[in-house]
């Protein structure tokens, strides 16, 4: 089912073009959230669109999203009526440029994701994604493995510009980890204990997974797949990961990621090696048969 919307604006010229204003309400998404959807049809094919919504404007812009959808209608109309066939290409243009721009990354072919949060690559977390990889390439899967800590990703802003057309502004190397959870059917996400949270490069990661949600919400796509906590810890006590996993929880969540399962491992600064820890391998892989049942 769409979302509910109303035609608020419309326009007709010359036979040839018509501009179409709506206004959408999300608010099933978020508490007074509605977007504007601004289209230019030629012939009744829509050649270019505008769209913006009132989560980007934060309460010290004296603008709102509202008056700003009513300003680029009045614009295109003007530019439009007075004939200028240069205005109109240059709008398509820049519709096909952001088509191409902003469109879905496939899956690599991979079924399941392993997200190895620690920026030391030969770590303990490191070690149990290892496991991990091996258990699933036993299983006859293909995992794809990222290392955020190696990734060029950029923080969120929190400009919430994804529930326009379920894209994010940024252009990075998180395209690619979209595509691989939308293809996958199991998540693994290892975490040390960072100032008891996750690492800054995974925080960036889970912020940025609110555009995959975006994508999901507006097009109304559930995608669901088993997910697996791991986190270390160097001191001893399950106190340690109080912050780690709820928020490794909602980017699961906000992922469509059910979570299956998790293994803490604490007091590594005594133990040093998670290799010596009589059985974890064992746990870690019956884990990941829980997880695809």
């Amino acid at each position: 089912m769409p979302f509910p919307s109303e035609i608020i604006r419309e326009h007709r010229i010359d036979g040839t073009y018509s501009l179409v204003l709506k206004k959408e309400d999300l608010k099933s998404l978020y508490p007074r959230m509605f977007r504007y959807k601004l289209a230019l049809l030629e012939n009744g094919k829509i050649v270019a669109q505008f769209r913006t919504n009132t989560y980007e404007y934060t309460p010290v812009i004296p603008i709102k999203a509202e008056s700003v959808a009513y300003e680029y209608f009045e614009y295109w109309t003007e530019r439009i009526t007075a004939g200028h066939e240069k205005f109109v290409d240059y709008l398509k243009r820049q519709e096909r440029l952001r088509k191409h721009v902003y469109k879905s990354v496939p899956s690599p072919g991979n079924d399941a994701v392993i997200i190895q949060g620690s920026s030391r690559p030969d770590g303990n977390c490191a070690v149990m994604a290892s496991w991990i990889m091996e258990k699933l390439l036993s299983m006859g899967m293909k995992p794809a493995v990222f290392y955020p800590s190696y990734m060029y990703i950029l923080p969120c802003t929190g400009c919430y510009q994804c529930y326009n057309y379920g894209r994010c502004v940024f252009i990075d190397d998180m395209a690619g980890l979209y595509g691989a959870v939308k293809g996958a059917t199991f998540a693994a996400i290892c975490s040390p204990v960072y100032t008891n949270t996750v690492p800054a490069p995974l925080k960036a990661v889970f912020d940025r997974f609110q555009a995959y949600h975006a994508l999901n919400a507006l097009s109304k796509t559930k995608h669901s797949a088993s997910g697996l906590l791991l986190s270390t810890a160097g001191r001893k006590g399950m106190d340690n990961f109080s912050h780690v996993v709820p928020v490794a929880d909602a980017f699961m969540a906000i992922s469509g990621i059910k979570k299956r399962g998790q293994v803490l491992v604490d007091n590594l600064d005594q133990v040093y090696d998670v290799r010596s820890i009589p059985g974890l391998r064992g746990i870690i892989e019956k884990k990941v048969d829980e997880c695809l049942k």
